[in-house]
């Protein structure tokens, strides 16, 4: 299996952003760059609505080096094959659990993006997005 991906990279140098992102790691974030999926084609349609990552950088107090962190995530219309093919069979629990966790960050993610009134309106059900 091999995949290839287009990344667009940006350095995050606002240092509200950078202290935001130490408050979250709790770690102090010296620098911080943004790898973001970009397409060549961009009326290309695939599977993968969003795909973000985040390296966060922390300089060693004793000069000795430098920690490297990241976050990644991946926003997919449908569960990709690969994925699909672990979660068969005997994993069908795991298979209902992503189904529920989907929803429900779906509708978390409507609450946040297009209010309390949207939250509640059809597009699969999930119900209230515990928080976290």
């Amino acid at each position: 299996y091999s995949i290839t991906v287009q990344l667009a990279v940006a350095e995050l140098r606002d240092t509200a952003t950078l202290a935001e992102l130490s408050r979250m790691c709790g770690l102090r974030v010296d620098r911080a760059v943004l790898l973001e999926r970009t397409k060549r084609n961009k009326s290309y349609v695939d599977s993968t609505l969003k795909c973000k990552s985040v390296l966060l950088y922390h300089d060693l107090a004793d000069g000795s080096g430098v920690l490297v962190t990241h976050c990644t995530v991946v926003l997919n219309t449908s569960i990709p094959k690969l994925a699909a093919t672990v979660l068969t069979g005997s994993s069908s629990f795991a298979a209902g659990e992503s189904k529920t966790s989907a929803q429900l960050t779906r509708a978390y993610m409507r609450k946040r993006l297009l209010g309390d009134a949207a939250a509640g309106g059809g597009g699969g059900g999930g119900g209230a997005a515990s928080g976290g």
